[in-house]
C-alpha cells in the first residue's frame, strides 16, 4: 500500500535522553498532553501491529514497550533510517538502521540494560496529529513545484532514486555555488517535502534531499 506524508518530519529536530516523546511529536509539531509514550500509543487512532510492514513513502512513528510500560516511540524515515532522542548525554538525537538496532541500543544503554525495549507496532498518527495516510497511488508533485539550491552550498549530494538515501550512498555531488544556485523542477516526491526526483543535466534523474534545514527552497 502507497502513503502520502500529511506532515513532514522535521529532521533536524533535537532531543534530550529520556525525551523520546518530546523529540518525536516535536519533529511533526504535535502538541503535548501525556506524559509517557506508552500512553500516546495507547491514544493513537491509525494504529498498525508490528506485524505489517513499514511505509517505503512516508515517515511515521514507531512504538516500543519499556519500563513497564513508560514506552518509547521514534520516527521511521524511509530511505533514511530510525530517528530517535539520544541514549548519550551530550548528542542531540540518534538515527539507527533498523527497529532491531533501536532495540539493541536502548536497552543497552537505558538503565544498565534491566529494562528491554521491545517494537510493538507504529502509527499514523501521534497526541492527534496525522502525519501519513494511505492512498491509491504516490501523489504526483503539484505542476510546476520546485526546488532551489542556494548560491551558497558548494556541495550538494544526490542518489538514486530507488535508494538509499543516506550520504554513504550518495552517487553525484551538485555544486550550487558555481552557477548561482540550482534551481529544478520537482518530478514526483518520495518522502513529500524531503527527499524530490529531480532531473539533472550532468547525472540524469537522481533523488536529492531537501528538507527542512537544509537551506533548500520548495515553491
Amino acid at each position: 500500500m502507497s502513503y502520502q506524508q500529511l506532515k513532514a518530519p522535521n529532521l533536524s529536530q533535537t532531543g534530550v535522553v529520556g525525551g523520546c516523546l518530546a523529540y518525536a511529536r516535536e519533529m511533526f509539531g504535535a502538541p503535548g498532553g501525556v506524559d509517557y509514550a506508552w500512553q500516546a500509543w495507547e491514544n493513537a487512532k491509525y494504529k498498525h501491529e508490528a506485524s505489517e510492514a513499514l511505509p517505503t513513502d512516508a515517515a511515521v512513528l514507531l512504538w516500543y514497550s519499556y519500563d513497564g510500560n513508560e514506552g518509547h516511540v521514534t520516527v521511521n524515515v524511509p530511505g533514511i533510517g530510525i530517528y530517535s532522542s539520544p541514549w548519550q548525554a551530550g548528542t542531540t538525537h540518534a538515527v539507527l538502521a533498523s527497529v532491531a538496532q533501536v532495540e539493541q541500543y536502548y536497552t543497552t544503554h537505558l538503565d544498565g540494560g534491566t529494562q528491554p525495549v521491545v517494537y510493538v507496532g507504529w502509527s499514523e498518527d501521534i497526541n492527534g496529529v496525522r502525519v501519513a495516510e494511505p492512498v491509491a497511488a504516490p501523489a504526483p508533485a503539484p505542476s510546476g513545484q520546485t526546488i532551489s539550491l542556494p548560491a551558497s552550498a558548494t556541495a550538494w549530494h544526490v542518489y538514486n532514486v530507488a535508494g538509499p538515501y543516506t550520504l554513504a550512498h550518495a552517487t553525484h555531488v551538485l555544486d550550487p555555488a558555481k552557477f548561482g544556485g540550482l534551481k529544478y523542477t520537482v518530478v514526483r516526491w518520495i518522502v513529500p517535502n524531503s527527499i524530490a526526483v529531480i532531473n539533472t543535466t550532468d547525472f540524469g534523474q537522481v533523488a536529492i534531499y531537501v528538507a527542512s534545514g537544509t537551506g533548500a527552497v520548495i515553491s
